[in-house]
């Protein structure tokens, strides 16, 4: 198992009557995990409901780096 830090970003965000290429959401958290793909998954799945009911899975975006 190895060391992940993962984000989670918005993709093409609108708030205030102005666009924002992109938009930090959560993170960054750090993860053990198998691989890149693995951490990314365990960060989705172990969100709180309540920031996973204001994402919108289209434009999300899963940072996932070795640490």
């Amino acid at each position: 198992m190895s060391l992940f830090e993962v984000v989670i970003i918005h993709e093409e965000c609108e708030k205030d009557d102005r666009t924002y290429d992109e938009e930090f959401v959560f993170g960054p958290k750090m993860v053990m995990a198998g691989d890149e793909q693995k951490a990314a998954m365990e960060t989705v799945l172990s969100l709180d409901a309540d920031v996973a009911a204001k994402l919108d899975r289209r434009r999300m975006k899963v940072l996932v780096r070795p640490f």
